[in-house]
């Protein structure tokens, strides 16, 4: 038998860490369709589709989003300024009751006058000095 040198163990190990997680993810998946059982059957199915797309793509933070312990099944982005859900299949955007996040260049947040834009920028400079 072939002894594998350090580094191709570290490389090994790396794979079976990534061939995990992608495991839990599916699991997670399959559980959160059992929980949200009562939503409209396109939601889970179109939520189920995504959420397989992010696993394989390796996007597992974007997969948790769709189907982590409090996932959501609907979710299809995040932001990423200020990092909110983005639903929607066509042209995702955050739900109105997320909003407004308050964070300067969040391409998501409401339009600001000229005095929020001042007063934050003041207060801002009073932090920093």
């Amino acid at each position: 038998m072939k002894s594998k040198t350090t580094h191709e163990l570290r490389d090994e190990i790396e794979r079976l860490k990534k061939e995990l997680a992608a495991a839990l993810a599916y699991k997670q998946l399959a559980r959160t369709v059992l929980a949200n059982k009562k939503l409209n059957p396109k939601i889970i199915i179109d939520g189920m589709r995504f959420a397989v797309r992010c696993i394989e793509s390796d996007d597992l933070e974007l997969a948790r989003r769709v189907a982590g312990s409090s996932g959501d099944l609907a979710v299809r982005g995040r932001c990423s300024i200020c990092g909110i859900n983005l639903v929607g299949a066509n042209n995702p955007r955050p739900r109105k009751e997320t909003l407004p996040c308050n964070l300067f260049g969040c391409s998501y947040e409401r339009e600001r006058t000229t005095v929020e834009i001042e007063n934050d920028e003041a207060a801002w400079l009073t932090l920093v000095s």
